[in-house]
């Protein structure tokens, strides 16, 4: 038994679980709630942290931990359980998290919390031999787990909701083994692996229920070095909001995932474009196999280049599953296909699949095989494995296929943490900016009247004015910093009435005249009315004593109010693009100025537009909607152009009939006319490097082969 000072029965909860788990051992807590006020950090391996059935871990009200800053930390130690624990993020009470800047959502800096690293319960760095078992994530606004270069983890027999960001999150590690979870995400993902190799993700249960807008129910995701040897099976995707799994490669090939006897109902369940059951962005090696993908919206396989650096050759081989019931996206309408292939670099095979009730088509951008089968899976048998009951889908279960046991160990270096948590960012951020339902114009058209703001009056002489600038029409911000089209989008209020103090003044006001102009200069926005006003004093007539006018007077006053000002955004004065003609195809682009929200081609009914800014509307204090601009590197596509870099491909000789290119501004939109084009020739074929030193190699063999017959002769 283990004999803490009576010191501590007057220390704070978090003092205490630090104090009891000093040197590691089994720790055993009671069933009640440990509030945490602040961070601990495990100091030693070893340890065994043992929860009863109510033993709960919670953030307290406002505990003002830091970004980046877990509930539970642990750097370098080995063999590490948590069993029966109860963690609560109770992240409705954590305002403070406002004020930290978040990466991951930029849109929302100070006005959401989650997702910015703010409120893990869980966050280990190269530790190995990790166990999570019988514990629960609940209302968090950051990561449930979360490992950086750790090594042998195992996570069972969990249950998470209402998770602010990835419940379980593991990057640059390896072998990892999560099943028998059960995972309801709210923003972000269930499960992510992020250039992580050896893992094994089976019989868990994941799924979405809102009311937030949530990421893929999984993500896997290489942005550096190789990522293998990843199994997914035996698992339930059930009402992603996104698509039920997410593989990005951003390396250019380098990864390998094995997707099989796992179950997708009604994924992607948003308005945004890149949904399905499973998309994969240049992820390579991809094996879907033995899979139901049931009511999928868009497509069941969606081959779709959520960043353009990212449509890299890839290879995916789908074989013995179902694609049945798609829907169409809500985004745009498109779909629904069994599946989709949107890069022109995706190789995708099919066998032995089951298309049934795909509206628009069974594939769009690859095609199916003589093996493949078209008939209703659920009333026949498929290759799959799989069968429907009437109420639901079921298969034999497998088992997932055993991985090497894992020997030596290198731990990550903090610059390699730090750029695993750049990595993590940029993933998010694109997700997240990808995620809004988002403007295509920075276009407002407001008036003085649209606004409830009470303008003081400036009394002078005969009248009464309110004269104030409230604030701007087509207003948008980039980078921080803010801009508008012109001076004219200015909005000022100007009323002009006779002077209320003068009521004793016997006389009256024939006439306001007002003009108000508008500048910008050195950064400030001044306006200015000038008022002139015509007025009389009333007059007894000398004769009659009636009541008349006098004469007429003319009273002219000035009037100013300035403030600072956004910068008047530049519209590029000349578009012109480049094109490549070459005998037989030609290459056409419209360069990116730095200034053009898309930029549009069209050919026939197939599309391709570039998107360079994406905006969501936002509002200032005083009520005036502003758009909000994040840059971004991305392709929609709507038929199939075929695209490399920022550069159409097509057959045959440019028609300027036959093709529209349209570039659009936060205002305004270009149709591009414009071109340079330029003739190029076929490279011709080049002689091989080898065949020079070939031919010299050949002479000399005949010079000695000649020299030595003739010495033979001589003999």
């Amino acid at each position: 038994m283990i004999l803490y000072a009576v010191d501590l029965a007057k220390a704070s909860d978090a003092d205490l679980v630090e104090e009891m788990c000093k040197e590691g051992g089994v720790v055993n807590f009671e069933a009640r709630t440990y509030t945490f006020d602040r961070s601990i950090t495990l100091k030693s391996g070893d340890i065994i942290l043992q929860g009863e059935k109510e033993t709960t871990f919670k953030f307290a009200d406002e505990c003002g931990i830091l970004q980046n800053v877990p509930m539970i930390a642990g750097t370098g130690i080995k063999n590490i359980t948590f069993s029966d624990i109860w963690f609560e993020g109770n992240q409705e009470r954590q305002t403070y998290a406002l004020k930290y800047s978040n990466p991951n959502h930029p849109e929302q800096s100070g006005k959401k919390a989650y997702g910015n690293q703010i409120g893990t319960f869980i966050y280990l760095i190269n530790c190995q031999n990790i166990k999570v078992t019988g514990c629960a994530f609940n209302d968090n606004l950051g990561d449930g787990l979360r490992c950086s270069g750790c090594k042998n983890i195992e996570v069972s027999y969990n249950t998470g909701e209402k998770g602010g960001h990835d419940t379980f999150f593991f990057l640059r590690s390896s072998y990892v083994s999560v099943h028998n979870n059960n995972i309801k995400t709210l923003v972000n993902s269930g499960c992510r692996l992020l250039s992580t190799s050896h893992a094994r993700i089976y019989n868990n249960v994941f799924s979405w229920e809102g009311p937030r807008d949530a990421g893929p129910l999984n993500q896997y995701q290489n942005d550096k070095g190789v990522m293998e040897d990843i199994e997914i099976c035996n698992n339930i995707f059930n009402h992603a909001c996104c698509p039920g799994i997410w593989g990005v490669d951003k390396t250019g090939g380098n990864s390998e995932m094995w997707v099989h006897h796992n179950l997708f109902l009604d994924c992607g369940d948003n308005r945004i474009s890149w949904v399905g059951g499973i998309l994969s962005s240049g992820y390579n090696n991809l094996k879907i196999e033995n899979n139901v993908f049931d009511g999928c919206y868009r497509a069941s396989v969606v081959f779709f280049a959520v960043n353009s650096a990212w449509a890299t050759a890839a290879e995916a081989d789908l074989k013995a599953n179902i694609f049945t019931n798609s829907r169409e996206s809500q985004f745009d309408g498109q779909g629904p296909y069994g599946v989709e292939n949107t890069i022109s670099k995706q190789d995708v095979t099919s066998s032995y699949n089951c298309y049934y009730n795909n509206r628009a088509g069974n594939t769009y951008g690859c095609k199916v095989s003589d093996t493949d089968i078209f008939i209703n899976p659920k009333e026949h048998e498929t290759p799959s494995g799989w069968t429907w009951n009437g109420k639901e889908w079921s298969c034999p279960e497998v088992k997932p296929s055993e991985m090497d046991v894992p020997t030596g160990f290198s731990p990550l270096s903090d610059q390699e943490i730090e750029d695993a948590d750049r990595a993590a960012n940029e993933f998010d951020i694109i997700y997240k900016l990808l995620n809004l339902e988002y403007t295509d114009t920075a276009k407002t058209e407001y008036t003085s009247e649209d606004f409830d703001y009470k303008v003081i009056e400036t009394e002078r002489g005969k009248i009464a004015v309110k004269f104030k600038i409230l604030g701007w029409n087509n207003l948008f911000t980039l980078n921080n910093q803010s801009y508008i089209s012109s001076p004219d989008d200015i909005i000022v209020q100007s009323e002009v009435i006779k002077n209320p103090s003068l009521q004793d003044w016997f006389g009256g006001i024939s006439k306001i005249n007002k003009t108000v102009s508008v500048k910008i200069e050195n950064g400030t926005a001044t306006a200015t009315m000038n008022v002139s006003v015509k007025w009389y004093n009333y007059e007894r007539d000398s004769k009659t004593g009636a009541k008349q006018k006098g004469k007429i007077h003319i009273s002219n006053y000035t009037f100013t109010d300035s403030c600072p000002a956004p910068l008047i955004w530049q519209e590029s004065e000349e578009v012109k693009g480049i094109i490549y003609q070459y005998p037989d195809h030609f290459t056409l682009s419209v360069p990116n100025q730095g200034r053009f929200q898309y930029i549009t081609y069209k050919f026939e009914e197939n599309v391709s537009k570039h998107i360079f800014l994406v905006g969501v509307r936002n509002e200032t204090e005083t009520g005036i909607k502003y758009t909000e601009y994040s840059e971004i590197e991305h392709w929609e596509d709507t038929g199939y152009l075929t695209r490399f870099g920022a550069w159409i491909e097509m057959d045959g000789k440019y028609d300027p009939a036959k093709i529209q290119v349209i570039t659009e501004s936060p205002f305004n939109e270009f149709r591009v006319t414009d071109f340079d084009v330029i003739k190029k020739e076929l490279p011709k074929k080049p002689i091989k490097w080898w065949f020079y030193p070939k031919l010299c190699f050949m002479g000399c063999l005949f010079i000695a082969i000649q020299f030595f017959r003739n010495r033979i002769k001589n003999l």
